[in-house]
């Protein structure tokens, strides 16, 4: 099992802007990947205060997303695949 998205399929899910600045982080080298499997992700974000972004996919092939940067506060979501709105690190 995979977790396969790519550039598009983060902008659909959360958005243009909140993927700018996911993207600004990545490239401002404050990504740092704490974790890789091919159905589990875990980075750590630095940014004002350093945060925990994790992506896992499970057996039905949802994603599930958790961050736990100050701005969503814990935020924790279960995503089908094909659905709408994701975390903005991603």
């Amino acid at each position: 099992m995979d977790i396969k998205v790519n550039h598009k399929m983060i902008k659909e899910m959360c958005g243009t802007v909140s993927f700018k600045r996911g993207d600004a982080f990545y490239r401002a080298n404050k990504v740092t990947f704490s974790q890789y499997s091919p159905d589990f992700c875990e980075a750590i974000v630095n940014g004002t205060e350093d945060f925990q972004v994790t992506i896992e996919k499970d057996p039905t092939g949802d994603i599930q997303t958790k961050c736990s940067c100050p701005t969503l506060a814990n935020f924790s979501k279960v995503l089908p695949t094909h659905c709408g709105r994701f975390i903005s690190h991603l």
